[in-house]
């Protein structure tokens, strides 16, 4: 899976096994990070209300803490948003499913090159469809309106396989 928005989708989907598939390249805005980069260890943030009631403060030093989210002035730190990893991932994946990006995000863009080029299959769920080169399968719709559903049918495929893989009358 991956997405570059800074919406959680898994927290909706309610599919925990998705929360581990999930490359969110522009951070998670349910985590906070120091602003003095003093650690790089994240704080998760229980309320979207601590950013706006008080200053979050770093539990390590004191200092103030940031949402650790891409915000648009920043550099694409490479350590914070995993994108050696991400890449890695995109070039070896099967099939890669892109939601809600408008491919505006440089490593997005790295990501479905690398993907397209080792012929992968990708899912783009977005309202208005951006990619239309390779293997594209689009879903027009709300990322939260079917990404529940699409875990759904993907975690049934998986079952399904590791049954074969299991039963000696399928080998």
């Amino acid at each position: 899976f991956f997405f570059s928005s800074r919406r959680r989708h898994t927290r909706c989907s309610g599919v925990s096994w998705a929360r581990r598939c999930v490359q969110e390249t522009d951070g998670d805005i349910h985590f906070s990070r120091c602003l003095k980069e003093c650690t790089e260890n994240l704080q998760e943030v229980t309320s979207l209300n601590a950013f706006v009631d008080s200053v979050p403060l770093c539990q390590k030093c004191g200092g103030v803490a940031r949402p650790h989210i891409r915000l648009l002035d920043d550099t694409q730190h490479k350590d914070w948003f995993r994108k050696n990893d991400i890449l890695a991932k995109a070039a070896t994946a099967d099939c890669l499913i892109i939601i809600e990006s408008n491919l505006q995000n440089i490593v997005v863009n790295q990501m479905l090159q690398r993907a397209l080029e080792n012929n992968a299959l990708i899912i783009e769920i977005n309202e208005e469809p951006q990619i239309n080169v390779g293997q594209v399968m689009q879903i027009h719709n709300k990322s939260f309106d079917c990404l529940p559903k699409l875990c759904s049918l993907i975690e049934e495929y998986v079952k399904k396989l590791i049954v074969r893989e299991k039963n000696p009358l399928y080998k």
